[in-house]
């Protein structure tokens, strides 16, 4: 007899395969058993999931969810949507390493860490209700070596750098993240990423990135981080991918086709979308009015790539 069944629910197991009416049997904690004859496992507790969908927690791997962890352990608003992990440290940013200087980089909204070994501590420490793990951002680490300088970095300078990358992974980051469109992250140069993502080769973690550009210029935005993914043997991912502004409209069938083309050369690229029709770097740039006009402009039958803006 197990501890607790799920009984009867439409069991999506994780495999791949197709969903069945089935049990799911719990033993001090964790799935010991799936049946595909409902109502066979006895459990002390059983639940009734009849008319319910039963699977794997789901997994957010594009959060900013390092932000609160902390000061938010429960995570309720991702438990509630059956999100069990979540990753953080997105866009270029993360909680940790905020370097000598904590202000040369924007404040986030928990405590500073000065690495990503306190922090990750300090997030098991609170523990959190759901799984987490983190990139580390391409922002603090230039940051940390070159603050809000707006130039390039030194031979020295560089190589600092990639310590800091280098000390963010073995302390438990799971890869490296961009923001190209944000402070500092707008002010390294493309031949800078390239160099500093040399450093991940050896661990063969994945470089994500918010591209420079989502817009008018987003085809080489993607061609510049095919070059990081081939010069240093990387997977790369494109951080919510999408064809920003009406006139690019169309776009999305190219973008499509650059995938699979970045694939036959070798590139182990990936994409990450958001299902929203709007954005909300963009939300803050307009006025309530504004943005409900610019909303009312939107065909929610056709929402796919193209409608996505930026």
């Amino acid at each position: 007899m197990f501890d607790l069944v799920v009984s009867g629910g439409y069991v999506i197991d994780g495999s791949g395969g197709p969903g069945f009416l089935g049990d799911v049997g719990v033993q001090s904690g964790k799935i010991v058993s799936v049946s595909g004859d409902s109502g066979t496992l006895r459990g002390r507790e059983i639940i009734d999931a009849s008319g319910y969908v039963v699977s794997p927690g789901f997994i957010d791997i594009h959060t900013h969810a390092d932000r609160d962890i902390i000061t938010h352990p429960y995570a309720e608003n991702y438990v509630t949507q059956g999100v069990t992990t979540v990753i953080g440290g997105n866009c270029g940013g993360s909680m940790a390493p905020r370097g000598k200087d904590p202000e040369a980089y924007r404040k986030g909204k928990g405590p500073s860490h000065g690495t990503m070994r306190a922090f990750l501590d300090a997030v098991r420490d609170s523990r959190p209700g759901i799984n987490f793990a983190t990139f580390v951002g391409q922002g603090n680490i230039r940051a940390a070596v070159l603050k809000k300088e707006d130039r390039d970095p030194t031979a020295e300078e560089m190589e600092r750098m990639k310590e800091e990358l280098r000390t963010a992974v073995e302390e438990g980051a799971v890869g490296v993240t961009s923001g190209r469109r944000y402070m500092p992250g707008c002010l390294a140069s493309d031949d800078e990423i390239l160099k500093l993502m040399s450093a991940l080769s050896p661990y063969g973690l994945v470089y994500s990135s918010h591209l420079k550009n989502q817009n008018d210029d987003l085809i080489p935005s993607i061609e510049e981080l095919y070059e990081v993914g081939l010069a240093n043997d990387i997977p790369v991912q494109l951080t919510h991918l999408k064809v920003g502004g009406q006139n690019n409209w169309g776009q999305a069938s190219r973008v499509s086709r650059m995938m699979e083309e970045g694939r036959r050369r070798g590139i182990d690229v990936t994409a990450d979308v958001y299902p929203y029709t709007f954005s909300g770097s963009m939300a803050r740039r307009l006025s309530e009015e504004e943005a409900a006009e610019a909303l009312r402009k939107v065909d929610l039958n056709h929402v796919d790539l193209n409608s996505v803006i930026d």
